[in-house]
């Protein structure tokens, strides 16, 4: 972007606001970590969500920080997790080992984290925060992100936002004339067992 074309992040939901529109959807089951230097946003990347044993969140959070520690230029990072459900009781965080994982994975890096969020189905708060009096619960509504000023920008700017891909590719993949692929599966029926075995080579 231009100097004409920066767009100032002031606040949570301003930031949130900025990850569909990078990522082309709004992610779910997602680890979305983003890179800075000062107070300049650098490189954003998408994981699902890990599942299994402290390993395995230990690998994956080491992956994590790697990928994001190779732009050299970047100095701190953002977390922010998109899961399902919302979090309502301050004592119960469903992804703390996940987040702590991260955290110790960044800060090793060298891209300590500088600020976090959670993005539940209805409602997102700052991990960080979970004092009721600034931070209630179980957040603020999802639509402070949708209708902040960010997302107007972006929109305004002529961005959009899509479908999930796992929502985009049946569509996309959707037989439209049953009676034409019909025909083509019935021209490929002598070659199934061999490219079966031997692939298209």
């Amino acid at each position: 972007m231009s100097k004409q074309e920066k767009i100032k992040v002031s606040a949570g939901e301003d930031l949130l606001a900025f990850i569909p529109h990078i990522v082309g959807y709004w992610p779910e089951n997602s680890v979305v970590c983003i890179g800075m230097r000062g107070k300049a946003l650098r490189a954003t990347m998408r994981l699902d969500l890990p599942t299994g044993s402290s390993g395995d969140l230990d690998h994956f959070a080491d992956v994590a920080a790697g990928q994001l520690g190779s732009d050299e230029q970047a100095d701190g990072s953002l977390v922010a997790i998109f899961g399902g459900p919302d979090w309502t009781d301050p004592d119960d965080f469903a992804f703390q080992d996940v987040f702590d994982a991260l955290l110790d994975a960044l800060t090793r890096e060298g891209l300590p984290v500088r600020d976090a969020w959670y993005v539940g189905r209805d409602h997102w708060r700052c991990i960080y925060c979970v004092n009721p009096a600034c931070c209630p619960w179980p957040g603020y509504s999802n639509s402070k992100i949708t209708g902040s000023f960010v997302s107007a920008e972006l929109v305004y700017r002529g961005s959009t936002v899509e479908e999930s891909p796992r929502e985009r590719v049946p569509s996309m993949t959707a037989v439209e004339d049953p009676e034409r692929a019909a025909k083509v599966e019935r021209a490929a029926e002598p070659v199934k067992g061999i490219l079966g075995v031997h692939g298209t080579a």
